[in-house]
């Protein structure tokens, strides 16, 4: 008689490593795309760096210091570097996890492969362990490809091992939940772009749980537990880590095993959404043998549609011949003007009786006029606004492209550059809710109860909506040349990233480097503030700044740049025009690939 045991762990290697787990190693390591991440991943570890080193050795080799002052800098380095990479793994690998795992299953079921999948002798638990494991082993892959650099700067000191392993492992299994949330929505959407955006926000979100339960502790006087839930948060694990590694000891003895607490929360939540992705490719699994079971239904003799015409009007795609829908103009905005914002209607509602009730603790505990709680609430809401901005526009024509509906919307007689624009008003549209709901909150808690000035709200519009239209624009662009939507969405997203933490980051090390032992430069200072101006976060941080009534001087713009409340306007003009001209281009471009690739007029 077999051991139960062994029985057990049989299944779960045939579930881990079975036959889809060989399948997805083996199709990811023909791909082209997989080493170009792999080399660009590298590539970015090696120039930060590069960049980090020579800004804080620049005055060492410049400067007029001493020897022993020399290697005592010197000496920094090891910590600088192991903590802007530790930040910087965890955020590219919580994305990476999210794109890998998006598109699992929904990918499947578009390519009308989940069928033969359902049909061959294995669970749905192997099924799907099989697809998550296959998916993070090119996680794993980038994840140890920078070990090997933190241990290397060791020989300067300053970096232990322990610190190696705890932000190695808060970092992987953040990034198992991320893939596990995006795993399950995969399950359950039909898009990988909003499966991959509902597994990183969700994550974020459950990230941040522990942090509003502290809060919350606080709030009602339970202050040492709300202490303890709130190392439980894996970005407070983290950042107690690099506290350590830097010197800083730990505000309480518990929060030396923080990030112990954090890894468990994270595994616990993983394994949750694991089981959730399981029952739902059981029940999808069930519905797809069901539809192949049940005899095909009678067709219905349906006359042939009018065609289109821009003068009588065009039919609706899908309309039935009784109930004829005419539309006059651009068929295709009448269609994306009509698709739904939210999957679920009880999704914004969720949302609402969240975020009140955070701010409701806050604001009991701080009072209405104190600006703190505001400011936390605009950027997290700033920050989900512009990551959807990035993989919004790239389900646009790729998603056509991989739902097999392309050659229907290439149907119409409308030319390249309508067809664009029409999917641009139509991805603009779907993202109203969260500015609209962020300009909400700023009129009724800032603007009205006098904490804000009323000039934050068309500052608000000034800053994010012109980089959100161009953002938009360039995902429509990569949704043209590229063949799949999570591949845009990637490129996109890492376009914005390299625009808006990449540049900064250079910009200061070259002025570092370069007003290395003369002191301060306005030249380069000047030079610095340009990518900051572009910089949608520091221009709001500082809107918001120069707009409190408790901002010193008399709400003057000092908070990252130094403006007068005029120039600051100026300058939000410049960078809203800046960016519709960029969005004007991708647009521009975005319609020359269509029309070339599909052979209709421009």
């Amino acid at each position: 008689m077999t051991n139960p045991a062994t029985i057990i762990a049989r299944g779960v290697t045939r579930g881990l490593f079975g036959p889809v787990f060989q399948r997805e190693v083996r199709s990811s390591g023909r791909r082209l795309s997989t080493y170009w991440i792999r080399g660009g991943y590298v590539l970015a570890l090696a120039c930060v760096s590069c960049l980090l080193y020579f800004g804080v050795t620049a005055d060492s080799r410049f400067g007029t210091r001493g020897n022993a002052e020399n290697l005592q800098q010197l000496q920094t380095f090891a910590p600088a570097l192991g903590s802007v990479y530790a930040w910087f793994q965890f955020v590219v690998m919580c994305f990476i996890a999210s794109t890998l795992t998006a598109p699992a299953i929904c990918d499947e079921r578009r390519k009308g492969s989940l069928s033969t999948l359902i049909a061959t002798p294995m669970t749905p638990t192997q099924i799907v362990l099989g697809k998550l494991t296959g998916r993070l082993t090119q996680l794993v892959v980038l994840l140890l490809a920078g070990v090997p650099l933190l241990l290397a700067v060791r020989v300067f000191g300053g970096v232990s091992g322990w610190f190696v392993l705890s932000a190695t492992v808060i970092t992987l299994c953040t990034a198992l939940l991320h893939a596990a949330i995006s795993l399950a929505a995969s399950a359950r959407v039909r898009t990988p772009t909003m499966a991959s955006g509902t597994g990183f926000v969700s994550g974020i979100a459950f990230c941040l749980v522990p942090m509003f339960i502290a809060l919350f502790l606080s709030v009602t006087g339970f202050t040492i537990p709300g202490t303890l839930v709130l190392g439980v948060s894996p970005y407070v694990a983290l950042g107690i880590e690099t506290a350590r590694s830097l010197g800083e000891p730990p505000a309480f003895a518990l929060w030396s095993y923080a990030w112990l607490l954090a890894c468990g929360y994270m595994l616990v939540l993983a394994a949750l959404f694991i089981i959730i992705a399981i029952v739902r490719f059981r029940r999808l699994a069930a519905t797809a043998g069901e539809a192949s079971a049940a005899p095909e239904p009678r067709r219905r003799r349906v006359p042939k549609a009018v065609s289109a015409s821009p003068t009588p009007g065009t039919i609706a795609p899908g309309a039935a011949a009784s109930d004829e829908i005419v539309v006059r103009g651009n068929p295709v905005l009448w269609r994306e003007l009509r698709q739904p914002v939210f999957l679920r209607r009880w999704h914004p509602w969720a949302v609402l009786v969240m975020i009140g009730a955070v701010l409701g603790m806050a604001y009991y505990q701080v009072g209405l006029r104190e600006p703190v709680p505001m400011y936390g609430t605009q950027v997290v809401l700033a920050a989900v606004f512009l990551f959807q901005a990035c993989i919004i526009g790239a389900g646009t024509i790729a998603g056509e492209r991989e739902s097999r509906s392309l050659e229907t919307l290439l149907a119409t007689p409308l030319t390249a550059r309508a067809i664009i624009r029409a999917k641009w008003l139509g991805a603009l549209r779907r993202m109203y809710p969260i500015p609209t709901l962020a300009l909400t909150l700023l009129l009724v808690l800032g603007v009205l109860p006098g904490t804000f000035s009323p000039a934050v709200l068309l500052h608000y519009i000034l800053i994010f909506a012109a980089p959100a239209a161009a953002l938009v624009a360039c995902g429509i662009w990569l949704s043209v040349v590229t063949r799949k939507t999570s591949v845009a969405a990637t490129l996109n997203t890492l376009l914005a990233f390299m625009l808006w933490a990449g540049l900064p980051f250079v910009v200061m090390m070259i002025t570092l480097i370069f007003t290395a032992g003369r002191g301060p430069d306005r030249d380069w200072e000047q030079l610095l503030a340009v990518p900051l101006i572009a910089h949608p976060a520091p221009m709001y941080i500082t809107a918001l700044g120069g707009g409190s009534d408790q901002s010193p001087g008399g709400r003057s713009y000092h908070t990252f740049l130094d403006f007068t409340p005029g120039v600051f306007l100026l300058a939000c003009v410049a960078s809203a025009v800046v960016y519709a001209l960029i969005a004007a281009v991708f647009l521009r471009l975005a319609a020359g690939a269509l029309a070339a690739r599909t052979n209709r007029r421009l």
